[in-house]
């Protein structure tokens, strides 16, 4: 991982309430992922604007300090899902959606601990980035592929984490002008062959009674959006 400080003033991505977010947070969490990506490079190159803004925890502690601090920094609790707390703020004139990363790891997936911790559980490559306030200063962490695969608008995968997931996520990446090779592909197809008997038949028969017109229960989809991002 290369980890380099930042200064906010080169990208106007930089949002006076994201400043602000990190800074409160200090050492116990980051921002990761999407924003972190657009924030870092929006000034060289064309990548993707995010949707929401990803918080990770350094800990399992630290979750809850981070959520009473985005209260205070007068973020509402829109809705709480399988994976994380989703925040709102409109104070600033325009809707900002912050989504507070459960922590949690299993033998597949790490979603806390230190940026290089987590970054190295990431999916693709191009999504390899984090931002933290640190000792007085804004520190970025990226992998070393993370802007010569944004620049080329390839996916390449870092880490086969949760094969369904990864499918729908590079569909999104292609709207947005990414390509992925066969190769990486077949890497995907690869993991889920791997994978228990029970995680892929659990999976194939909830597919089976969509396929079937069947309507699931509110926590048989939970548990399915929890299987599939794992």
């Amino acid at each position: 991982m290369i980890r380099e400080l930042v200064d906010p003033a080169v990208s106007d991505e930089w949002a006076p309430q994201i400043i602000s977010l990190l800074k409160s947070i200090g050492e116990i969490g980051f921002v990761g992922g999407g924003y972190a990506r657009h924030a870092l490079l929006s000034h060289k190159s064309d990548v993707p604007v995010p949707g929401d803004i990803d918080v990770f925890c350094t800990s399992e502690e630290s979750y809850r300090h981070i959520t009473l601090i985005l209260e205070e920094l007068s973020y509402v609790l829109r809705r709480a899902l399988p994976h994380a707390d989703e925040y709102g703020h409109d104070i600033y004139g325009h809707y900002t959606k912050v989504q507070v990363i459960r922590p949690h790891e299993n033998d597949y997936i790490r979603m806390v601990g230190t940026p290089e911790e987590v970054l190295a559980q990431f999916d693709y490559t191009i999504n390899m980035a984090a931002i933290q306030y640190e000792n007085d200063a804004f520190v970025s962490v990226v992998g070393p592929y993370f802007e010569t695969h944004n620049f080329t608008k390839i996916l390449v995968i870092n880490h086969c984490n949760a094969p369904l997931a990864m499918v729908t996520r590079a569909v999104k990446y292609a709207k947005k002008g990414y390509s992925i090779s066969i190769k990486e592909v077949g890497r995907i197809f690869s993991t889920w062959d791997a994978r228990p008997v029970e995680y892929r038949a659990r999976i194939n028969s909830a597919f089976q009674r969509f396929d079937a017109g069947e309507m699931l229960s509110d926590a048989e989809m939970s548990e399915l959006y929890g299987f599939m991002r794992n």
